[in-house]
């Protein structure tokens, strides 16, 4: 299978949502889209539409955004060299991070703001030696604005993209106001929606109240599965980051910065996780995205044939 996957032969493309639809296979007759404790505007709309519609088009509809997060996400990577060698690792390890954990498979914000973020990043990392970058710098914040209107966690992607301009670019007045401006705008049109619907000061007390009571509690039961797959996935992704830091020199200074971003991203990403009050495992899907990146890397640079991740794929 990591063969299969780590050359780059276009029938991946195909073999990635049939792994999708088999391994989310058992919610199909109940996909239905989760209640959050705090609602957001952006998921409010979508969820109200998902609602309204069977079950298996919104089972169909799923698979369709899982797959093409996956395949996008590979495509991203490859198209910007953040791997050293082209394969569709990254779409695999996505797929089998995302369908790992059952908690994982449902009709979550998460997965939504997942594919917001890999155009986020896409559109970021265009910006290395960008003779004119006005148009992606308001695209990524645009999109990231968004992104906190699906899911509120998803708020670290605005230091997260800070940070990236300050590691891709020279400090630039005009760019840094495009990026500003791109951040509010999608918070100005919902404060304006609100405004025509009598409903803004409801709106400004609920979103602000995020800010006022961030107390994590978790309220996962460690299982002796969850547990099993967890200490799985945190060693190769120890694994990884130390063959990463061995190899970090050799790569060219553009690749070193985009591996710098990944790595904030898992950081970050990580951290969000305790912006969600009430800690649950579909929270942690969101480091799907850097947990790819990552492991993928681990298993491009991998040289010996019977390797940890090879008994770690084959369980």
């Amino acid at each position: 299978m990591i063969r299969f996957f780590k050359s780059p032969q276009p029938v991946a493309l195909i073999v990635i949502p049939l792994m999708v639809i088999i391994l989310w296979a058992q919610i199909f007759l109940n996909c239905r889209p989760v209640a959050l404790e705090s609602s957001m505007p952006m998921w409010d709309l979508f969820s109200r539409a998902f609602n309204s519609l069977p079950s298996w088009l919104n089972f169909i509809l799923l698979i369709s955004l899982i797959s093409g997060t996956a395949v996008y996400l590979n495509i991203v990577l490859n198209k910007h060299e953040v791997l050293y060698r082209n394969s569709y690792l990254p779409a695999f390890v996505y797929t089998l991070f995302i369908s790992s954990i059952p908690a994982f498979l449902s009709l979550h914000p998460i997965h939504f703001v997942n594919i917001l973020l890999i155009r986020v990043f896409d559109k970021s990392f265009s910006l290395f030696k960008n003779e004119s970058p006005g148009a992606a710098i308001f695209d990524f914040s645009f999109l990231a604005g968004l992104a906190c209107l699906f899911y509120f966690p998803a708020i670290v992607i605005i230091p997260l993209m800070i940070i990236a301009m300050l590691i891709l670019r020279q400090w630039n007045f005009r760019e840094w106001l495009i990026m500003f401006i791109g951040f509010g705008l999608p918070f100005f049109f919902v404060l304006v929606w609100n405004f025509w619907n009598k409903s803004l000061v409801e709106f400004v007390h609920n979103y602000s109240e995020h800010f006022k009571h961030i107390r994590p509690e978790w309220t996962i039961s460690r299982t002796p599965a969850l547990m099993a797959v967890a200490t799985l996935f945190a060693i190769w992704l120890l694994l990884s980051l130390f063959k990463l830091r061995l190899n970090y020199l050799k790569n060219i200074v553009r690749t070193r910065s985009y591996q710098q971003i990944a790595f904030l991203m898992l950081i970050f990403f990580g951290g969000s996780i305790l912006l969600s009050g009430k800690i649950q495992l579909a929270d942690f899907a969101i480091l799907a995205i850097p947990v790819a990146i990552f492991c993928s890397y681990y298993l491009v640079a991998a040289k010996r044939e019977f390797s940890f991740t090879n008994c770690f794929c084959g369980w």
